[in-house]
């Protein structure tokens, strides 16, 4: 057998071996994306990705009505969408989640994340406010991540006008959108604010240096998100730029005086392994962390409505989130 034979064998035996711990939903799903065109990472541009990825919109449910859908324009912020679905359980205290999206820093958008936005509106009655940052490789680093911080300066600075409470701003972000939130909850506190109540952060992009995770050599190949794509990614936002702590959180050595934050893992993701260790940190630390793992699912679960339940437990997870950090029992750890 040649080496190149070799080679072969054992990235199917990977493949193999990683869609053996799929739960039936998961694995369905998977073998219906086989079926589909393969993208062949390296060699694509950013627009081969972004037609690639407009086509699971095959896997994204409808979106829920909401009361309000409207666009905001903020002094010196990207665009932003704003969502609101009438719940008076909150009264005048309404939490407001400033949602910044999936997609590797190179896709997505307002469209694509409407059916999340709508979702999470609707299920945790918070205001929801998705938004329209720049896209890499056009806009490389640092500008996913100084959009990010504008708007959620933007939307503190009016959360009052917008009929939310400033004081319960929750930054909430799936994949390199949840890399986006975990680096603006750390510019808040090394900057005095502004004032943030929690962070969710959903299966995040987090490390410099992956080698040393099981998760990365276990699901580097036949689940959504392989190693030499992830890697793409990241070229692609770096821009030629060294990674630094703004790229890479757990870069960080301290981790004080974060936000109370909800980790999500999806256990056959090549990120799950950086996630738990962002929160096994953050805990040391003193932080408040809740960690949850969702067993057999992939990477991106929270998008794909249409094809795995896990996108409906984790929204309803979110809402138990915000009931308890809002709660008696969790004030003392929440910012005024």
């Amino acid at each position: 057998m040649s080496e190149t034979e070799r080679d072969a064998t054992h990235t199917a035996e990977r493949v193999a071996a990683a869609r053996a711990r799929l739960h039936a939903q998961a694995a369905t799903l998977v073998a219906e994306m086989d079926r589909g065109p393969v993208l062949d990472f390296p060699a694509v541009s950013a627009d081969d990705v972004r037609a690639h990825y407009r086509g699971l919109s095959a896997w994204v449910a409808g979106g829920p009505a909401v009361d309000d859908v409207h666009d905001l324009e903020l002094p010196s912020a990207p665009p932003i969408r704003l969502y609101s679905s009438h719940d008076p359980s909150w009264g005048d205290r309404r939490p407001l989640l400033v949602y910044l999206h999936s997609g590797g820093w190179v896709v997505g958008g307002l469209i694509a994340s409407d059916e999340r936005c709508r979702r999470l509106a609707v299920t945790t009655g918070a205001l929801v406010a998705s938004v329209d940052y720049r896209l890499a490789p056009e806009h490389p680093y640092p500008a996913a991540i100084d959009d990010a911080w504008a708007a959620t300066v933007q939307l503190a600075a009016h959360g009052r006008q917008l009929r939310a409470d400033p004081g319960r701003i929750v930054l909430v972000g799936d994949s390199s959108g949840g890399n986006l939130a975990a680096s603006v909850a750390l510019r808040a506190r090394s900057r005095g604010g502004p004032a943030i109540a929690g962070q969710v952060l959903l299966y995040p992009v987090l490390a410099a240096d992956r080698s040393a995770f099981a998760s990365a050599r276990a699901y580097a190949h036949g689940v959504p998100l392989g190693l030499a794509e992830m890697d793409w990614y990241t070229n692609a936002y770096l821009g030629g730029a060294p990674i630094g702590p703004d790229v890479a959180p757990l870069l960080n050595e301290d981790l004080e005086g974060l936000p109370p934050s909800l980790v999500v893992g999806a256990e056959c993701d090549l990120l799950c392994d950086e996630g738990r260790a962002y929160a096994e940190r953050m805990s040391s630390a003193g932080v408040f962390v809740r960690y949850e793992l969702f067993r057999g699912t992939v990477h991106g679960f929270f998008a794909l409505s249409g094809a795995l339940d896990d996108a409906a437990r984790v929204t309803t997870l979110i809402a138990e989130y915000l009931q308890s950090l809002f709660g008696a029992e969790v004030d003392q750890i929440v910012p005024e």
